[in-house]
């Protein structure tokens, strides 16, 4: 049978009927008399051959990074310094109420009501005129399952504090918890890293620069301060370093302090002389209007519809740049894009069979495609439900 790295290993059964003959050929025995000695042997020989073929099968396998298992992809990962993303924690303010002057100090542990999800409190706060006090806090592990983007559940004291209420709100979102990166997508960073060595300032330096920087950081693109018959990148021609984070909808683009991270990581290794800059994009929502058939209108299907909507937003976004295939054919210049109708009307298909896109972004048609400037990430905005 052939393995997945293109060796044939012979069946436990084929090696047998190999050292059969074998045995008969040299010696003129009869070995396939059964509990015969030379039967006996013949069997212990294949038994002895095959385990070395398994054996060789897993080494071979561990020498090319897209079939190496788990342990491969970890140790072809800690050679190329491309370790596994170990995942986010959910951080941001909560809202507690009490009595003017009462202190709530940090450390302050909280569990969510829906979950039982443990947050802790990061700052101390004091209760100010109003009753009311906002303190930063995160989750206590790392996950997108502490995530309350809708900022609508009640998180409860583990141990009350006298003058200040028991449960407490958040204050806006709970956001930025992700999950630690599955085997498949370290994989795909390793491979990433095999097939664009640095290059001291490359095009994809930049992209590789920024995802190091930030675990969150999605798609990254560069745009250059000149034309592009001008020098290469990153010998002092500005450069415009912008990338989205991991999420749906506007989470996917950065905050003022990702911004800073990113910034700061690259000008600690992009090249002498260079002059970069990294930015967040402004935000281009994406607007529908959907009209589904009533016989197969349901909940679950709407849901899954809004799914595949960021994932094929998501999807423009990483397909900006120039080293990055493109199978839609989104890209009509480097750092651009331009979302074809069809495209969005095949995405909604995958899950609603029949349906009328009646608007995009207020064309009042639903026929637009949708155009994406170097300096924009398209998202998923209001999607409405007729």
């Amino acid at each position: 049978m052939a393995t997945d790295t293109g060796f044939e290993i012979p069946t436990f059964a084929g090696i047998v009927t190999r050292c059969h003959t074998d045995w008969d050929t040299r010696t003129a025995e009869d070995s396939r008399i059964p509990r015969s000695w030379q039967w006996g042997l013949v069997y212990v020989t294949a038994g002895v051959s095959y385990a070395v073929h398994q054996v060789a099968r897993l080494v071979a396998s561990q020498f090319v990074p897209d079939r190496t298992d788990a342990d491969g992809v970890l140790r072809w990962g800690t050679l190329l310094a491309r370790g596994p993303l170990a995942g986010t924690k959910a951080a941001g303010n909560l809202l507690f109420s009490g009595t003017v002057g009462v202190v709530i100090p940090s450390g302050t542990r909280l569990v969510r009501q829906s979950d039982q999800q443990e947050f802790l409190t990061t700052a101390e706060g004091t209760v100010g005129v109003g009753g009311l006090v906002a303190i930063a806090s995160e989750a206590v592990l790392r996950g997108a399952d502490a995530n309350d983007v809708a900022g609508s559940e009640s998180y409860d004291l583990v141990t009350p504090i006298i003058g200040i209420g028991s449960t407490a709100f958040p204050f806006f979102t709970i956001a930025g918890g992700s999950d630690a990166e599955t085997t498949e997508e370290h994989r795909a960073r390793v491979i990433d890293r095999l097939r664009n060595v640095p290059h001291a300032g490359a095009a994809h330096d930049y992209r590789a620069w920024a995802q190091a920087a930030l675990e969150t950081v999605d798609a990254v693109w560069v745009e250059k301060g000149v034309v592009a018959a001008g020098p290469p990148l990153g010998t002092g021609v500005p450069l415009a370093i912008r990338f989205t984070l991991d999420g749906e909808g506007a989470a996917v683009i950065p905050a003022a302090g990702d911004v800073t991270v990113v910034d700061d990581y690259i000008d600690a290794r992009a090249p002498e002389g260079a002059i970069t800059t990294a930015l967040a994009p402004s935000s281009l929502s994406l607007d529908l209007t959907i009209n589904p058939a009533a016989a197969y209108d349901t909940a679950a299907k709407r849901a899954a519809v809004e799914t595949v909507l960021h994932q094929l937003c998501a999807l423009v976004n990483a397909s900006r740049y120039p080293d990055v295939s493109d199978p839609l054919g989104i890209k009509p210049a480097p750092g651009t894009a331009l979302l074809y109708n069809s495209e969005i009307r095949t995405t909604i298909g995958l899950h609603m069979e029949q349906f009328v896109v009646t608007d995009v972004n207020a064309d009042g048609t639903g026929l637009s495609n949708v155009p994406v400037a170097i300096s924009q990430a398209i998202r998923v905005g209001t999607v409405t439900w007729v």
